[in-house]
């Protein structure tokens, strides 16, 4: 927290287990050969967090009865959070297009992965939907090389979810290089199931809200049914 509240502070290179190839890649980006293009794997919590948690309490969500703050970006409130998982910055700009949403007929076989995917989760008959974007390097490039970038999606579940519902999580992710790429997401039964108290997975109706990017850069509404998903027109955030 000390260095983030620092002026003199504009970054903060963290490499984690980089392996042997670690100097040069860091060198690499130091020198603007490479853009970064990774994305923090956990979440890093402010200096109070390790004051509120209990580091023999393991549990993920919360508990407002003890104060409890739970652990993981699914479950802990972001007031907690210094650097979020999924977070991290790039020498390059980027823009997030919605190109196209709702109910599309996929190919032959995204249709039969849909359909395994959907027996697996006892909700066979569910139509799945697909989010379609287009993601482009705008203003100068400030590394050599192709830019390139990490695109995470997110889905958080409606608020009369099943009790204890994480915040949101990660649903879906790619990964693009180049000045302009377009990705299309698929959305099945799966990805809008939780689990109950019992631990058995059920099928969450209602407005799920996708989430592009930490911070969030493109948002679409996920309309649930019985029957199937619809992806409504996007909500778009200021580049980042």
């Amino acid at each position: 927290s000390e260095f983030d509240d620092h002026d003199g502070v504009k970054a903060i290179l963290w490499m984690g287990y980089p392996g042997q190839a670690a100097g040069t890649a860091m060198a690499r980006m130091l020198f603007g050969l490479d853009s970064p293009s990774g994305r923090l794997p956990h979440t890093f919590y402010r200096s109070r967090y390790l004051d509120a948690v209990d580091m023999k309490q393991m549990n993920l969500r919360a508990d407002m009865r003890t104060g409890y703050p739970g652990r993981t970006y699914r479950f802990v409130h972001p007031h907690w959070v210094l650097y979020p998982f999924g977070y991290g910055l790039s020498y390059t700009t980027w823009k997030y297009e919605r190109l196209g949403c709702g109910v599309e007929a996929p190919s032959a076989a995204e249709d039969a992965d849909a359909r395994a995917q959907a027996e697996a989760t006892s909700a066979g008959d569910f139509k799945p939907c697909r989010f379609s974007l287009k993601v482009s390097a705008v203003g100068e490039h400030r590394a050599e090389g192709k830019p390139s970038t990490s695109v995470l999606i997110f889905l958080a579940p409606p608020s009369h979810a099943v009790e204890g519902a994480p915040r949101k999580k990660l649903a879906k992710f790619d990964r693009v290089t180049g000045d302009t790429s377009e990705l299309t997401f698929h959305f099945g039964a799966h990805d809008f199931m939780l689990a109950n108290h019992a631990g058995t997975h059920e099928l969450q109706h209602g407005t799920w809200t996708a989430e592009v990017g930490v911070p969030s850069e493109l948002q679409a509404i996920v309309e649930v049914g019985a029957r199937g998903c619809v992806v409504k027109p996007a909500r778009s955030a200021p580049s980042h």
